[in-house]
């Protein structure tokens, strides 16, 4: 079975933003798709508070991703990649990036309306509309849905194939 491939830039202004969560459409080609492999190939944010890193995660439970927190599917985590002091009447810019690779879940079903949870590493919520800024390039893997075939079944990872 082939493949598509799509990327998704998604930013604050883009979004609608709400308490600890942004609501993405990922699926904007309005293909039915069994499933969807996703994936936050980048990740930066700015702000005027230490967070000490910022865990982007969904409400969704994936069959492929398992946690001790307990919070949903992690995507990624960013850390702390640079700060920017300024004047001493000014404060200071925490910038963060994506520390190594995001996970990589599989979701069933299309991706309309997916939900992006912020918090810090503790696990306290991250008030996203009080960050400076947010942006993140997903990239989104799924069946082309053509390529479907009667033998559908068989070509889905399920839990106990993964």
């Amino acid at each position: 079975m082939e493949f598509v491939e799509r990327y998704v830039f998604v930013d604050k202004p883009s979004s609608s933003v709400y308490g600890n969560h942004m609501k993405i459409n990922l699926n904007s080609s309005g293909a039915r798709v069994p499933y969807t492999q996703i994936e936050v190939v980048s990740v930066v944010v700015s702000d005027n508070v230490n967070h000490q890193g910022i865990v982007l995660s969904l409400d969704q439970d994936a069959p492929n991703f398992n946690s001790s927190r307990n919070m949903g599917t992690v995507l990624g985590v960013a850390g702390l990649n640079t700060i920017a002091v300024n004047e001493p009447d000014s404060p200071d810019i925490y910038n963060y990036a994506l520390s190594g690779e995001g996970s990589k879940p599989l979701l069933y079903g299309s991706l309309d309306n997916l939900v992006l949870t912020i918090t810090n590493t503790a696990g306290s919520s991250i008030v996203a509309d009080s960050l400076d800024a947010i942006t993140i390039l997903f990239k989104c893997t799924c069946p082309k849905p053509k390529e479907i075939t009667n033998a559908f079944s068989e070509q889905i990872p399920l839990p106990s194939r993964v």
